[in-house]
């Protein structure tokens, strides 16, 4: 069980991630929900860059991954902010 309604195994992900890349490459989940595709990058040496709208999900995502969550809240403020502006420009 987990508080993730959808978590996939971890094992499945790094079978996947190993299969489809190399040590080193970029990963892009758009839907990062409880963060295993990450997790499995992170353990099989490739970089990974996971998108979680729902708060509740990304902020458990940050803590399995050991991670900040304002920090990535400051980086997706930022991102608004340059859409934002782009949008007035136009």
């Amino acid at each position: 069980k987990s508080w993730h309604p959808w978590q996939q195994p971890l094992d499945e992900s790094k079978r996947f991630v190993e299969m489809l890349t190399r040590p080193g490459d970029w990963i892009l989940d758009p839907t990062c929900g409880s963060g295993t595709v990450l997790l499995a990058a992170r353990e099989l040496g490739r970089n990974a860059i996971g998108i979680e709208l729902d708060p509740k999900h990304y902020e458990g995502a940050c803590k399995r991954l050991g991670l900040d969550p304002a920090e990535g809240r400051k980086y997706a403020d930022f991102c608004r902010g340059v859409l934002k502006k782009k949008e007035l420009a136009a």
